[in-house]
């Protein structure tokens, strides 16, 4: 019982200073956004990095309704995004970028792709607005970097 009323005092001592929860609830939603699109940028990608799948470009042809010259241009613009912005976020190294790129490609997606899904998309700009707005924190490249160096 000892051990856990210990335990308990720490949690709630980390959790009485703001840096640290606002940090921790930063580093949490980075993750989370981040594997929603790092997860859909796989699914565009072929047999390499970076190499389109051609399914991709058949999805943005046939059911994005993109003209067949503009489909592999926008497959590859989203499977780029998808990739390396989350990545960006999950190491907190241009993490404000990382969340303003995320940011546009979710309001691509709401007002060209699914309009009809914006809860969901809605849900996505509320995760990453608080990263574009307040940083990637303390737990994050970024936060080292301009320690160091400033």
């Amino acid at each position: 019982m000892e051990r856990f009323l210990s335990l308990s005092k720490a949690v709630l001592g980390v959790l009485e200073k703001p840096f640290a929860a606002t940090d921790m609830f930063l580093f949490f939603i980075r993750i989370w956004i981040a594997k929603i699109f790092f997860t859909s940028g796989l699914t565009k990608m072929g047999d390499g990095l970076f190499v389109l799948d051609d399914s991709a470009v058949l999805l943005f042809e046939y059911e994005y309704g993109f003209a067949e010259a503009w489909a592999e241009v926008m497959a590859r613009l989203a499977m780029y995004a998808e990739v390396v912005f989350p990545v960006l976020l999950v190491l907190g190294l241009g993490a404000r970028f990382g969340a303003a790129g995320l940011i546009g490609v979710t309001f691509v997606i709401q007002f060209f792709v699914y309009p009809a899904s914006y809860a969901e998309h809605l849900t996505w700009f509320a995760a990453l607005l608080p990263i574009f707005l307040l940083g990637p924190g303390k737990l994050s490249i970024d936060h080292i970097i301009r320690h160091k160096y400033a």
